[in-house]
């Protein structure tokens, strides 16, 4: 009889031999592990610093107080005063570029003559606020003359002098249109009131509102009212007035309506910044002084 399939049936283990490089290389697929070797502090340094790559805080500058007017609604708001001046807005200085719009209408970046009679020396780069008279102002409790009600148009800067008394000057700022004939006063920067820096020294003050802009009632924050209490009686910018309504007509109680903040003082009255407002603010409601 033949060997051959004994043989072949001996030899039959040899054929599995793929089976055993298979073996082999399933080692080699996985040979990263073999780095777990290495000392642990090699792979956790670019952890480290990565870390706070991704938790770090990013470190932003404290954000500055901010007024609680900026100096632009400061400056247009007005004032009631018994002062006039003798300085005034000439004219404007024909630009030939501009020669169809020249009228008696003026406003920014115009260049205007000014007169200046209140002073001597004028100075290239001095600024005037730009001022006109809107009424007189009686009080309306004791109807005593209070002066005229301004409006502020704008703000004029010296650029030059065109003969004695008279100069040139650029409209830098305008908050409404100036007109031939708007008197002037000499510019001071306004101050800025910051709600960290309005606590007060009490003081016993009351008043009223003197006088509202427009002949108007005073219904939302945000307005401006006029009060019959300035710099003679002790008012400083940043005191605030609580504002009372008119009494009850069968009690005869009143009742806070509202809270006001002065923000410009003139000699008899101030210029007040409407913060809080629960009903209509009008002339002859009664102020008192918040501590």
């Amino acid at each position: 009889p033949s060997l051959a399939p004994v043989e072949r049936a001996m030899n039959a283990p040899e054929e599995a031999t793929p089976v055993q490089e298979k073996a082999i290389e399933k080692p080699a697929a996985a040979a990263p592990p073999v780095e777990t070797g290495i000392p642990s502090f090699f792979r956790q340094k670019p952890t480290e610093s990565a870390e706070p790559a991704r938790g770090g805080k990013l470190i932003l500058p404290e954000e500055a107080d901010r007024p609680v007017i900026d100096k632009y609604a400061m400056l247009s708001a007005g004032f009631v005063s018994e002062e006039s001046s003798q300085d005034y807005l000439q004219d404007s200085v024909v630009d030939p570029a501009r020669k169809n719009e020249v009228g008696n209408i003026i406003g920014a970046d115009y260049e205007v003559y000014i007169v200046v009679r209140s002073r001597e020396a004028v100075n290239i780069g001095d600024r005037f606020l730009i001022f006109e008279e809107v009424r007189k102002v009686k009080h309306p409790i004791t109807h005593r003359d209070y002066g005229k009600l301004y409006k502020v148009n704008g703000v004029a800067k010296v650029t030059g002098t065109k003969e004695r008394g008279v100069y040139t000057a650029r409209i830098t700022q305008s908050f409404d249109a100036a007109m031939r004939g708007n008197m002037l006063a000499p510019y001071q920067e306004p101050t800025l009131i910051y709600p960290s820096k309005q606590k007060t020294q009490a003081k016993n003050l009351t008043g009223y509102i003197l006088e509202v802009p427009d002949r108007k009632s005073i219904s939302g924050q945000s307005d401006i009212v006029y009060l019959d209490k300035g710099k003679e009686d002790g008012v400083d910018p940043g005191d605030r007035f609580i504002v009372m309504s008119q009494p009850n007509p069968s009690t005869g109680v009143r009742h806070p309506v509202g809270e006001v903040l002065v923000i410009i003082v003139k000699a008899r009255t101030a210029t007040a910044f409407v913060q809080k407002s629960m009903d209509t603010l009008s002339k002859g409601y009664p102020v008192i002084f918040k501590d």
